[in-house]
């Protein structure tokens, strides 16, 4: 997938950014569209991290770039089988670790754009906790990116209010 969307740039040089932008939100959307009951989601991610990003006074192009990697934050679901990601009851090891997977996939693709260090950093660690107990890597506290804090927020707070079915118990399952 990653060559593919490197080809689609044709080189740092001469990549067309927001053709490969649309590309990635377009992957995203179909993500989002094989999972139940997830349509939106991350666009109202994406509302809520602006809100936060404004009000910690981030610059207008880091706000840009933030509210883009939270949109597009699930993009790696996008390889998840669909039996898993509606799997009614709680997910079994094996199938939570492909689960796990997404936020690491999901930064791959986005790294393809140029320049999107933050960017790709905030997806592959939106699912850490602060008490380290999150993935992939158990990063606690002040370790976690800020851009990771922020979309690992908005994220949660946007499954806590809207009507999302999800493998209980099993760190939000699969609608993260």
């Amino acid at each position: 997938m990653t060559s593919t969307l490197y080809k689609l740039c044709g080189g740092e040089e001469d990549c067309n950014v927001p053709v490969l932008k649309e590309a990635i939100e377009s992957l995203s959307r179909a993500a989002e569209s094989r999972e139940l009951q997830t349509a939106g989601h991350g666009d109202l991610v994406a509302r809520y991290t602006e809100v936060i990003a404004r009000a910690l006074g981030l610059s207008s192009e880091e706000t840009a770039d933030l509210v883009y990697a939270a949109r597009v934050h699930d993009v790696g679901k996008i390889f998840i089988p669909e039996r898993i990601l509606n799997k009614p009851g709680p997910l079994s090891d094996e199938e939570f670790q492909q689960v796990r997977m997404h936020a690491h996939v999901g930064a791959e693709i986005v790294g393809t754009i140029p320049n999107s260090d933050l960017m790709r950093e905030a997806i592959e660690h939106h699912h850490q906790h602060f008490d380290g107990t999150g993935y992939p890597d158990g990063l606690r506290g002040e370790e976690i990116p800020l851009w990771a804090r922020i979309i690992g927020l908005t994220d949660a707070y946007a499954n806590m209010v809207t009507e999302q079915s999800f493998a209980r118990g099993q760190d939000a399952g699969t609608s993260s």
